[in-house]
């Protein structure tokens, strides 16, 4: 009798090929581990189908994605991943390209300090509204009380009025915090790095475009149910000027 059954025999040999196929397959890509799924914000997979009924597949094509699309989360994701890294070096040479063009670069940061500005003062023009409203709704309030201890109104009717306009204080003041926050993020936004770093950072994908280098300029690729692909760097002078340039680039 044998030690090892035939069809025992077989499947370890089925399971051994594979494994040498995989390693033969094996293949960096530069971005697994950055994208994301915009729909449910979880890592996207790369993958390759390299065997079927036990045969290898010559060439087989990686490809994008989503583990929940399984589980009717989110919409399938199935985009080829050899064309998606070839275009998304292709897209940050270009943009890192105009990066690096100092004169282009004063341009874009005085027009993007402009629009600063031009936001800022239109958030602090609503905060001046809604701090109209707030005292006029404070004063509303001081009168009805008034009216209650003059035996105006019954003590009800002044529950029942303050109860409504005291609500629509509360909203006002929520969206005067919400515009504080904005304005605060506005002034707030610089690089997690230094100049240096990130001048250093950009040099080398120029040059060459590592693994490594990618993860240090990039912060996560989002790619949404149209495949539309949104890059977020982790510099976030980057962010700004793609910001300013999205509609150019």
């Amino acid at each position: 009798e044998p030690i090892i059954e035939k069809e025992d025999f077989e499947k370890v040999q089925f399971l051994l090929a594979k494994k040498s196929i995989n390693k033969k397959n094996r293949h960096e890509y530069l971005f697994r581990g950055l994208i994301k799924c915009k729909t449910c914000h979880s890592n996207l997979e790369v993958g390759a189908k390299i065997t079927t009924k036990g045969k290898e597949i010559k060439n087989p094509i990686p490809y994008i994605t989503c583990r929940n699309s399984k589980k009717g989360i989110c919409p399938p994701q199935h985009l080829n991943y050899y064309k998606f890294e070839k275009e998304t070096i292709e897209y940050l040479k270009q943009f890192l390209a105009r990066y690096s063009n100092k004169d282009n670069l004063k341009r874009i940061f005085k027009e993007y300090k402009n629009n600063k500005n031009k936001s800022i003062d239109k958030y602090k023009k609503e905060i001046k509204l809604i701090d109209s409203k707030i005292a006029n709704i404070s004063s509303q309030i001081d009168n009805i009380y008034f009216d209650k201890i003059n035996n105006v109104i019954s003590q009800d009717d002044y529950f029942r009025y303050t109860n409504k306009i005291i609500n629509e204080r509360d909203s006002l003041i929520n969206q005067k915090n919400e515009i504080i926050k904005i304005i605060n993020n506005i002034n707030q936004k610089q690089s997690k790095c230094s100049e240096k770093e990130m001048n250093e950072t950009i040099n080398e994908f120029l040059k060459n475009p590592s693994k490594k280098t990618i993860y240090r300029l990039i912060e996560n690729i989002e790619i949404d149910e149209k495949k539309n692909i949104y890059i977020h760097f982790a510099f976030s002078k980057l962010n700004i000027i793609k910001e300013i340039n999205k509609n150019h680039l």
